[in-house]
């Protein structure tokens, strides 16, 4: 069975921890999701569009820029090398654009988030593919889970059952491998040449520098969620220990990265970096805390490290009075 040769991050942890509601909620999830791509596989010739293939069907991809398949077995958007979004599946014409949105939670907050993340995704892909209608499909088992998405423009519903399935032979027996691409599939580098490319370390020290000079953080905002928030943090310059209005455990001369973190759109808060091990975070009354290397924000504050500009103590002041 096709459903056999996916590559399930969460087995595992399932295998490891059978009793736990978490684990097995976590591989139910993928397995669901997994099972909705087979049956848009079969199925989207007649929605007239072409899927865009992930693995199994082709091999996973290295790159910087596009539209790729990630060594977890997902599609995802890259930007200087750095994952933007996760798509579940996407269908693509010549005219427009549809996305999958899949999950089997009842939980409130996961509806809330992909309810968002849903709204994020068509903002941006509007922005790469402006020549394309966008949409978005949000895939569930069951009608309640869809209800909170009625009325969201541009997003549609789709109820698709639960494969019958033993989870845990399914994990024991799982052995991903690479199955051939279907007549109905195009290779994600195809949508990547269609799409506007698109920078979000040029899109970030722009709005960057627009901040620095009007510090208003309501339009500052606003850029933001127009681009789907594909941009969480600023980087708006570097300033002396000493400076500091909080007792950050640094030396007064050591040179610290002044960053505006928008993870929470509604109350964006001031981060402070230095280069230390790589990258690593200044907390109040704490050690600093050194970036894994897979985080985000250390990407980008060392591919930034040559464009960051020193600030004022002033600039400083107004920036932490505006927020």
């Amino acid at each position: 069975m096709s459903i056999h040769s996916y590559i399930y991050t969460h087995k595992k942890s399932f295998l490891n921890n059978p009793e736990s509601n978490h684990s097995t909620e976590n591989f139910r999830g993928q397995v669901y999701e997994a099972s909705f791509y087979e049956w848009l596989k079969d199925n989207v010739e007649y929605l007239n569009m072409k899927l865009v293939a992930k693995p199994p069907y082709i091999k996973r991809a290295s790159g910087n820029y596009g539209f790729l398949s990630s060594n977890d077995g997902s599609c995802c958007y890259y930007s200087r090398g750095v994952p933007l979004f996760e798509f579940d599946a996407i269908c693509y014409s010549d005219k427009s654009i549809v996305f999958y949105e899949c999950f089997i939670s009842k939980w409130d907050k996961v509806k809330k988030s992909h309810k968002e993340a849903c709204k994020r995704k068509i903002a941006f892909l509007k922005k790469i593919f402006p020549n394309h209608t966008i949409k978005c499909i949000v895939v569930s088992n069951n009608k309640e889970n869809l209800d909170i998405f009625n009325g969201l423009d541009g997003v549609g519903t789709k109820i698709h059952p639960e494969p019958e399935i033993n989870l845990k032979a399914l994990a024991m027996e799982n052995n991903p491998r690479n199955l051939a691409l279907t007549p109905n599939m195009i290779k994600p580098h195809l949508l990547s040449q269609v799409a506007k490319k698109f920078d979000y370390l040029s899109l970030q020290l722009k709005i960057s520098e627009g901040f620095n000079k009007n510090k208003n953080i309501k339009d500052t905002t606003q850029q933001i969620i127009s681009f789907g928030e594909v941009v969480k943090r600023l980087h708006l310059g570097l300033l002396e220990g000493k400076s500091l209005k909080e007792d950050l455990n640094c030396k007064e001369t050591e040179k610290v990265v002044l960053s505006l973190d928008f993870n929470d759109i509604k109350k964006p808060n001031l981060r402070y970096y230095i280069y230390e091990n790589g990258v690593s975070e200044l907390r109040p009354n704490k050690k600093p805390k050194i970036l894994n290397r897979y985080k985000a924000s250390r990407k980008e504050l060392l591919l930034l490290k040559e464009e960051i500009k020193s600030i004022s103590i002033n600039d400083y002041k107004e920036i932490y009075s505006a927020l």
